[in-house]
């Protein structure tokens, strides 16, 4: 009967506004604020008996003993002395995109009581502390553990390897249930208590490793076992959007059982298939699991309180997300219309979708988006072909503002999901590893000629552009082909060689990745690096980059730069100031504005659509 959400609320500290946990009764009447910890507060959790929040908070680094000398001081001097105060960095992960300098600051788990009326917030009890982060909160049936996401292996900062851990409230005892080979998240405890559902992988680092779906004896007396271990698609969600989803529950979710009969006999997972996110059944006892929701469509995240009906968000390409409900029949109905207005004042289109023989000979999935009202047989239609970032991620069947922008300024749109990317089984993620570019470059081209072949578009007038990897794949292509008369290379990156150690993950994951360190392999770095073949770019290309990128930092943006214009290449470079990689989903309006203004004058002037 009460909702939690997260809220801004200053601090007394003058730092920058930090989130605190609020409560909403759902019969009405205002917010209560629930905690008022110094750094925020995030992934909020209920305890069973509704009396408790457990959540997690920033704390210790390497500033708290100095910030603490500046107490009593006026704002403006804390400010100031803050600012020109010398970093002093002695980890490997010193930083992170959209959180900045990390400063030694580890998350943890705090538990706060819920009061029923109005007040000032409890004081919140820490209960996990050390030189690792701490997260995903779940509370045990009973309310006396909690289940968390963790990683306290003395190699902590040279890995993204995660593990499963239960903590005891009462004392704070914790232990640990899987063997730190891989990343384990969103743990799920059945309903009696004996078991917890997570989703993970044991291939290290990866990032092209397949999500799966594990159960655990919630005691540690026996190995985690794998229940989708012969199923060849990801768990979770992983298709590509830019538009604000449902939020919600997006991992595991107990089907059958209670406290007091059984553990439950299936689990609910989200899952992503050929550009599709559906939720499948999985059953505990093992074997292939059934289609509990399907479609061409994206579903974001959903809840159940029963396993028979379900609540959850949607979208399509041709509708943003809003929330629906299947019940017990198996019949689904829209709970809610927040976008029916503005959807109607629109001319959607929905995608035609194809599928087309890709470098390896293997099915590639792609869609394209025409103009409203263009006929094939009309005058040819200019094409933009949009490359997804990751690059193990996913365009397909969800809403696509930005696409549906570019459709309405006259242009047909053509996406699809080159190898590397998720929803296509283990082995056509793992075909980019050691070569990003040629692979993907090879069928993003056979799907922009099996688009041409479709007619009505004008192949004299084609454009180019993505954002993170789709970036990269935006300065290989071009420095590849020259087919295309205009680029927009968003937020990415052109040196492998110089993208080591700059940004904020590549240290550990381009291994990976790549095949080994830049001092090891250093042709593979160079030979999959963009500004080695700078000279063959002919494109103009107008280059996109956030000042506060960690995750491609700007220097790649001002590399690309600098080789085209030395080259007598047209090009612009654009730095949002402010801004971290995923402005284009999350960043100030007023940035999203230019930036889509942006992108829309440079097609204008070099494809000739002015």
């Amino acid at each position: 009967d009460r909702a939690v959400t997260t809220k801004p609320e200053g601090t007394e500290e003058g730092e920058a506004t930090k989130a605190q946990l609020w409560v909403l009764d759902l019969a009405g009447g205002e917010a209560r604020q629930v905690t008022a910890v110094k750094r925020g507060a995030g992934d909020p959790a209920w305890s069973p008996d509704g009396r408790q929040l457990a959540f997690t908070s920033q704390t210790g680094g390497d500033d708290e003993a100095a910030d603490a000398a500046l107490a009593g001081k006026p704002a403006d001097e804390r400010a100031k002395e803050r600012a020109e105060r010398v970093k002093v960095i002695t980890t490997l992960k010193y930083k992170f995109d959209g959180l900045g300098y990390l400063g030694g600051k580890k998350r943890h788990l705090f538990v706060v009581d819920v009061p029923e009326g109005a007040g000032a917030p409890a004081a919140a009890r820490q209960l996990t502390e050390g030189a690792w982060n701490d997260g995903a909160p779940a509370w045990s049936p009973d309310g006396r553990e909690i289940a968390f996401v963790s990683y306290r292996e003395p190699d902590e900062d040279v890995t993204f390897r995660t593990d499963i851990w239960v903590l005891r409230v009462a004392d704070g005892a914790c232990r640990k249930l899987t063997g730190s080979k891989g990343t384990s998240a969103a743990p799920a405890w059945s309903p009696d208590g004996r078991l917890i559902a997570y989703l993970g992988h044991q291939e290290g680092e990866g990032d092209a490793a397949m999500t799966r779906l594990w159960v655990a004896d919630a005691a540690g007396k026996t190995a985690p076992r794998c229940l989708s271990a012969t199923f060849d698609r990801d768990l979770g969600g992983s298709t590509l959007t830019d538009q604000t989803l449902p939020g919600g529950h997006e991992g595991p979710t107990w089907t059958g059982g209670t406290p007091e009969g059984g553990s439950g006999t299936a689990l609910l997972a989200l899952v992503s298939d050929a550009g599709a996110v559906g939720l499948r059944r999985f059953a505990l006892a093992g074997g292939e699991p059934t289609l509990v929701l399907g479609g061409e469509r994206v579903v974001t995240a959903f809840g159940t309180a029963d396993g028979a009906r379900i609540v959850f968000g949607a979208t399509d390409p041709a509708n943003p997300a809003e929330l629906f409900m299947r019940d017990e029949h198996g019949t689904e109905r829209q709970l809610t219309t927040l976008n029916r207005a503005w959807s109607a004042s629109k001319a959607i289109v929905s995608p035609e979708t194809f599928r087309f023989e890709g470098m390896r000979g293997d099915a590639i999935d792609g869609w394209l988006l025409r103009p409203p009202g263009t006929a094939i047989n009309g005058e040819p239609t200019p094409l933009i072909v949009q490359l997804h970032g990751g690059p193990h991620a996913q365009y397909g069947w969800s809403f696509f503002h930005e696409f549906h922008v570019l459709v309405a300024r006259g242009y047909a749109i053509f996406f699809c999901n080159p190898h590397g990317g998720t929803g296509r089984g283990d082995a056509f993620a793992k075909a980019l590893l050691r070569d990003w570019g040629n692979l993907a470059m090879g069928d993003v081209l056979a799907g922009v000629d099996a688009a041409l072949a479709r007619g009505g578009l004008d192949a004299t007038r084609l454009g180019i552009t993505g954002g993170s990897y789709g970036g990269y794949l935006t300065n290989w292509i071009t420095s590849h082909d020259t087919r295309f008369r205009a680029a927009v290379t968003q937020r990415s990156y052109c040196n492998a060689m110089g993208y080591f150690g700059v940004d904020d993950i590549g240290a550990i994951t381009d291994v990976a990745e790549l095949g080994g360190h830049p001092w090891e392999i250093p042709d593979t770095y160079l030979a999959l690096s963009p500004i080695m073949h700078v000279g063959n770019v002919r494109t103009p290309t107008l280059i996109e980059h956030q000042e506060l990128d960690y995750r491609c930092p700007l220097s790649q943006a001002e590399q690309w730069y600098a080789a085209l214009k030395k080259r007598g290449i047209p090009t612009k470079l654009l730095i949002y100031p402010g801004e971290s990689h995923g402005m284009s989903r999350n960043g100030k309006p007023r940035h999203r504005i230019e930036r889509l203004a942006q992108n829309l004058g440079w097609f204008a002037e070099w494809m000739g659509t002015r």
